[in-house]
């Protein structure tokens, strides 16, 4: 059964924009070009396609930064803290190696001022990236930038609320098999 989207807080919402940081393992390992152009494709899309009212602006502030971005090279623990949000420390399994990447959102209780009620929003949300990714089957290979940004595009998406649940076999969460033979070549 798939889950509910949970929506931002009220006061990122009203921004229209989600702001990222970007983390130098980022650059390290090659994906530089893939978010640069990632975050553009997704601003596009959202504008003028989508219609979506969010857009991505990055930042170098980890801490105030609504979304960070890794890459990863295997399996990782994780967990993050601040003054206002925990997210407990836990292993996640990881294949740097693969075409998939991982958006871990931080959900919290957040005051509803009008309802005087708490509900449960986004507040932070984490992506990582495999930090080699290669193609499968016999004659594995790095996968080029085409794939690259449809993997950023995916992980911006799921960003915005959406969690692993809602894919589905017609889009760009359709990922390998709908995408595959359009990007690798």
């Amino acid at each position: 059964m798939a889950k509910e989207i949970i929506p931002w807080e009220d006061r990122t919402k009203k921004t229209g924009k989600l702001t990222i940081m970007i983390d130098d393992s980022i650059g390290q390992h090659g994906w530089a070009k893939a978010f640069k152009d990632g975050i553009a494709k997704f601003n596009e899309l959202s504008t003028q396609t989508w219609k979506l009212g969010v857009t991505f602006e990055t930042t170098d502030n980890a801490m105030r930064a609504n979304v960070v971005a890794q890459a990863k090279v295997g399996d990782f623990n994780f967990g993050y803290k601040d003054p206002w949000w925990t997210m407990e420390e836990k292993p996640y399994k990881f294949d740097g190696d693969s075409v998939h990447g991982l958006c871990l959102p931080l959900h919290g209780p957040v005051r509803n001022r009008g309802k005087h009620v708490d509900e449960i929003r986004l507040v932070k949300a984490f992506i990582f990236v495999p930090a080699k990714p290669h193609t499968q089957g016999s004659n594995s290979r790095m996968v080029g930038e085409p794939v690259k940004l449809v993997i950023v595009v995916h992980e911006l998406i799921h960003a915005c609320g959406p969690d692993n649940d809602h894919h589905t076999d017609n889009d760009v969460f359709a990922w390998p098999s709908s995408c595959a033979s359009m990007v690798i070549r």
